[in-house]
């Protein structure tokens, strides 16, 4: 017998606790809302307090959208956003940078080819 063979108490081991799961799985199924099953007391009175009926019916959607479809709405809050926007424009912070950005560019490369050689040369 090979000494990488499995023992026989392994694999009655792994074949018990297989068969024991399955039956505890099969038993939480079995158990779980069974139309004869009883509901405790303290939530058979929250659900009858809150008129609950179980899932609503779909003949109680309302056809109509409910969404705001007044005009002077809709012009009061596009009035709100444009306000916002031309205060956002009108900050300092919203003004770019001047662009120098050829000759930012060509001093950003000699200071790091610099930063590089004093390196080396340190190194």
């Amino acid at each position: 017998m090979s000494k990488f063979a499995p023992r026989a108490t392994q694999s009655l081991f792994v074949a018990g606790a297989l068969a024991g799961a399955c039956a505890l799985f099969g038993g939480a199924i079995a158990y779980a809302e069974e139309p004869g099953t009883t509901l405790p007391d303290w939530f058979v009175q929250e659900r009858a307090a809150s008129g609950d009926k179980g899932y609503p019916s779909l003949d109680d959607i309302p056809e109509a959208p409910s969404a705001k479809t007044d005009p002077a709405y809709w012009q009061a809050f596009q009035a709100e956003v444009l306000a916002a926007g031309a205060q956002m424009r009108a900050s300092a912070r919203a003004t770019p940078a001047p662009s120098n950005a050829a000759v930012d560019a060509e001093a950003f490369r000699n200071g790091a080819l610099e930063d590089i050689e004093d390196t080396r040369q340190r190194y």
